[in-house]
Protein backbone atom coordinates (compact mmCIF):
# COMPACT_ATOMS: atom_id res chain seq x y z
CA UNK A 1 0.00 0.00 0.00
CA UNK A 2 1.22 3.31 -0.91
CA UNK A 3 2.04 5.30 2.05
CA UNK A 4 0.91 8.95 2.47
CA UNK A 5 3.83 10.87 0.94
CA UNK A 6 3.57 8.59 -2.00
CA UNK A 7 -0.19 9.22 -2.58
CA UNK A 8 0.45 13.27 -2.08
CA UNK A 9 3.14 12.98 -4.81
CA UNK A 10 0.63 11.80 -7.16
CA UNK A 11 -2.07 14.04 -6.01
CA UNK A 12 0.54 16.66 -6.96
CA UNK A 13 1.85 15.76 -10.41
CA UNK A 14 -1.96 14.90 -11.50
CA UNK A 15 -0.60 12.81 -14.80
CA UNK A 16 0.50 9.38 -15.32
CA UNK A 17 -0.08 5.77 -13.34
CA UNK A 18 1.26 4.02 -10.51
CA UNK A 19 2.67 0.36 -11.35
CA UNK A 20 3.85 -2.29 -9.54
CA UNK A 21 6.89 -3.69 -10.87
CA UNK A 22 10.42 -5.22 -9.98
CA UNK A 23 13.48 -3.20 -9.44
CA UNK A 24 13.21 -0.58 -12.74
CA UNK A 25 16.46 0.43 -13.91
CA UNK A 26 17.20 3.96 -14.28
CA UNK A 27 14.00 4.90 -13.82
CA UNK A 28 13.64 8.12 -11.29
CA UNK A 29 10.78 8.97 -8.62
CA UNK A 30 11.16 5.31 -7.24
CA UNK A 31 9.86 4.74 -3.46
CA UNK A 32 9.88 1.48 -1.56
CA UNK A 33 6.27 -0.22 -1.31
CA UNK A 34 6.89 -1.18 2.76
CA UNK A 35 7.78 -4.47 1.85
CA UNK A 36 6.82 -7.43 -0.70
CA UNK A 37 10.03 -7.39 -2.46
CA UNK A 38 8.55 -4.54 -5.15
CA UNK A 39 9.12 -0.98 -5.50
CA UNK A 40 5.56 1.08 -6.21
CA UNK A 41 6.84 4.04 -8.72
CA UNK A 42 5.50 6.72 -10.84
CA UNK A 43 6.05 7.14 -14.10
CA UNK A 44 5.46 10.11 -16.67
CA UNK A 45 3.76 8.67 -19.78
CA UNK A 46 6.97 10.49 -21.64
CA UNK A 47 9.49 8.85 -19.24
CA UNK A 48 11.07 7.03 -22.48
CA UNK A 49 11.19 8.93 -25.34
CA UNK A 50 13.05 7.02 -27.09
CA UNK A 51 11.04 3.68 -26.39
CA UNK A 52 8.25 5.77 -27.64
CA UNK A 53 10.20 7.21 -31.11
CA UNK A 54 11.28 3.37 -31.84
CA UNK A 55 7.66 2.13 -31.63
CA UNK A 56 6.31 4.64 -34.23
CA UNK A 57 9.12 4.13 -36.47
CA UNK A 58 7.72 0.06 -37.03
CA UNK A 59 4.86 1.65 -38.47
CA UNK A 60 4.86 -0.90 -42.22
CA UNK A 61 3.21 1.82 -43.95
CA UNK A 62 5.92 4.34 -43.07
CA UNK A 63 8.23 2.02 -44.99
CA UNK A 64 8.80 1.03 -48.77
CA UNK A 65 6.57 -2.17 -48.90
CA UNK A 66 8.77 -5.43 -49.68
CA UNK A 67 8.37 -9.29 -50.44
CA UNK A 68 8.02 -9.53 -46.45
CA UNK A 69 5.65 -6.50 -45.83
CA UNK A 70 3.55 -5.52 -48.23
CA UNK A 71 0.77 -3.33 -46.55
CA UNK A 72 -0.95 -2.17 -49.60
CA UNK A 73 -0.77 -5.41 -51.89
CA UNK A 74 0.62 -3.84 -54.55
CA UNK A 75 4.22 -5.50 -54.80
CA UNK A 76 5.85 -2.21 -53.61
CA UNK A 77 4.35 -0.58 -56.89
CA UNK A 78 2.31 2.46 -57.46
CA UNK A 79 -1.54 2.02 -59.50
CA UNK A 80 -0.85 2.41 -63.07
CA UNK A 81 -2.84 4.59 -65.33
CA UNK A 82 -5.40 2.19 -66.26
CA UNK A 83 -6.62 0.64 -63.33
CA UNK A 84 -6.55 4.62 -61.56
CA UNK A 85 -8.73 5.83 -64.87
CA UNK A 86 -11.03 2.18 -63.82
CA UNK A 87 -10.94 3.14 -59.96
CA UNK A 88 -11.48 6.66 -60.45
CA UNK A 89 -15.05 5.73 -62.22
CA UNK A 90 -16.44 4.77 -58.86
CA UNK A 91 -15.84 7.85 -57.45
CA UNK A 92 -18.05 11.09 -57.00
CA UNK A 93 -17.78 13.70 -59.95
CA UNK A 94 -15.06 16.10 -59.70
CA UNK A 95 -11.76 14.19 -58.53
CA UNK A 96 -9.17 14.10 -61.17
CA UNK A 97 -5.96 11.95 -61.53
CA UNK A 98 -2.91 14.55 -61.28
CA UNK A 99 0.55 13.74 -62.94
CA UNK A 100 4.03 13.55 -61.77
CA UNK A 101 5.17 17.44 -62.61
CA UNK A 102 8.61 15.96 -64.61
CA UNK A 103 5.76 13.74 -66.85
CA UNK A 104 5.95 14.63 -70.19
CA UNK A 105 2.52 14.53 -71.09
CA UNK A 106 2.43 13.06 -74.66
CA UNK A 107 3.96 10.08 -73.16
CA UNK A 108 1.97 9.52 -70.81
CA UNK A 109 -1.54 9.68 -73.09
CA UNK A 110 -0.22 6.74 -74.82
CA UNK A 111 1.53 5.18 -71.65
CA UNK A 112 -1.33 2.85 -70.06
CA UNK A 113 1.51 1.99 -67.49
CA UNK A 114 1.79 4.80 -66.35
CA UNK A 115 1.52 6.13 -62.52
CA UNK A 116 -0.34 8.97 -61.93
CA UNK A 117 1.09 11.00 -58.65
CA UNK A 118 -1.94 11.87 -57.15
CA UNK A 119 -5.87 12.02 -57.23
CA UNK A 120 -7.58 15.20 -55.87
CA UNK A 121 -11.01 16.89 -55.80
CA UNK A 122 -11.29 21.20 -55.00
CA UNK A 123 -14.48 22.06 -52.63
CA UNK A 124 -15.56 25.80 -52.44
CA UNK A 125 -16.50 27.65 -49.47
CA UNK A 126 -17.90 31.03 -48.59
CA UNK A 127 -15.62 32.18 -46.80
CA UNK A 128 -12.24 31.22 -45.27
CA UNK A 129 -13.41 30.11 -41.80
CA UNK A 130 -16.71 27.63 -43.52
CA UNK A 131 -13.72 26.02 -45.46
CA UNK A 132 -11.33 25.64 -42.38
CA UNK A 133 -14.59 23.59 -41.12
CA UNK A 134 -14.87 21.80 -43.59
CA UNK A 135 -11.37 20.77 -43.40
CA UNK A 136 -11.73 19.57 -40.57
CA UNK A 137 -13.95 16.92 -40.87
CA UNK A 138 -11.63 15.86 -43.80
CA UNK A 139 -8.65 15.52 -41.05
CA UNK A 140 -11.46 13.52 -39.15
CA UNK A 141 -12.17 10.54 -41.91
CA UNK A 142 -8.25 10.75 -42.54
CA UNK A 143 -7.50 9.80 -38.52
CA UNK A 144 -10.29 7.47 -38.59
CA UNK A 145 -8.88 5.42 -41.50
CA UNK A 146 -5.42 5.82 -40.67
CA UNK A 147 -4.58 7.38 -44.21
CA UNK A 148 -3.93 10.67 -44.36
CA UNK A 149 -4.35 12.86 -47.83
CA UNK A 150 -2.41 16.59 -48.24
CA UNK A 151 -4.99 18.98 -47.47
CA UNK A 152 -4.97 22.78 -48.37
CA UNK A 153 -7.18 25.89 -48.45
CA UNK A 154 -6.35 29.16 -50.02
CA UNK A 155 -7.89 31.99 -51.66
CA UNK A 156 -7.59 32.56 -55.36
CA UNK A 157 -7.53 34.80 -57.16
CA UNK A 158 -9.59 34.95 -60.31
CA UNK A 159 -8.57 37.85 -62.78
CA UNK A 160 -11.16 37.68 -65.38
CA UNK A 161 -14.14 38.15 -62.43
CA UNK A 162 -11.63 40.06 -60.08
CA UNK A 163 -12.56 38.80 -57.00
CA UNK A 164 -11.69 35.60 -54.99
CA UNK A 165 -13.18 32.04 -54.72
CA UNK A 166 -12.12 30.39 -51.37
CA UNK A 167 -10.80 27.15 -52.11
CA UNK A 168 -9.80 24.10 -50.59
CA UNK A 169 -8.00 20.51 -52.09
CA UNK A 170 -8.07 17.00 -50.33
CA UNK A 171 -4.91 15.49 -52.64
CA UNK A 172 -4.46 12.00 -51.70
CA UNK A 173 -1.06 9.61 -52.41
CA UNK A 174 0.67 7.28 -51.31
CA UNK A 175 4.21 8.50 -49.99
CA UNK A 176 6.18 5.14 -50.12
CA UNK A 177 4.79 3.92 -53.39
CA UNK A 178 5.40 7.41 -54.74
CA UNK A 179 2.24 7.00 -56.65
CA UNK A 180 -0.93 5.77 -55.45
CA UNK A 181 -2.58 2.45 -53.91
CA UNK A 182 -6.23 1.14 -53.31
CA UNK A 183 -5.63 2.68 -49.50
CA UNK A 184 -6.38 6.23 -51.76
CA UNK A 185 -9.32 5.59 -53.44
CA UNK A 186 -10.68 3.84 -50.78
CA UNK A 187 -10.61 7.22 -48.57
CA UNK A 188 -11.72 9.19 -51.29
CA UNK A 189 -15.02 7.27 -51.06
CA UNK A 190 -15.22 7.59 -47.83
CA UNK A 191 -14.57 11.59 -48.55
CA UNK A 192 -17.68 11.86 -51.13
CA UNK A 193 -19.88 9.77 -48.24
CA UNK A 194 -18.81 12.13 -46.01
CA UNK A 195 -19.64 15.23 -47.85
CA UNK A 196 -22.58 14.05 -48.38
CA UNK A 197 -23.53 14.77 -44.83
CA UNK A 198 -26.50 17.92 -44.12
CA UNK A 199 -23.76 19.98 -41.92
CA UNK A 200 -20.87 19.35 -44.66
CA UNK A 201 -23.12 20.56 -47.60
CA UNK A 202 -23.86 23.95 -45.63
CA UNK A 203 -20.30 24.60 -45.80
CA UNK A 204 -19.86 24.11 -49.43
CA UNK A 205 -20.43 26.11 -52.51
CA UNK A 206 -20.95 24.26 -55.87
CA UNK A 207 -18.50 25.70 -58.58
CA UNK A 208 -21.88 27.10 -60.32
CA UNK A 209 -22.28 29.05 -57.28
CA UNK A 210 -18.86 29.87 -56.18
CA UNK A 211 -18.75 31.64 -59.57
CA UNK A 212 -21.76 33.48 -59.65
CA UNK A 213 -20.95 34.53 -56.22
CA UNK A 214 -18.09 36.88 -57.53
CA UNK A 215 -19.89 38.40 -60.63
Amino acid sequence: MASSAERRLHRLTGAGAWQCRGEPQNRPMNMSSGGGGFRLGYQHPYHDPYRAFSSRAKDPTARRPNQVCDPYGQGGKPLGKADATQLLQTLDHGWVLEEHAQTNKETAQTDHHHSPAFVQMEFYHVDFVQGAKFLSHMAAVAHVHNHYPTLSLERRLLPREKAWRVTSTVRCSTPTLQGLSHHDFHICMMIDVEVQRPQLQALLLSPDESLRKHT
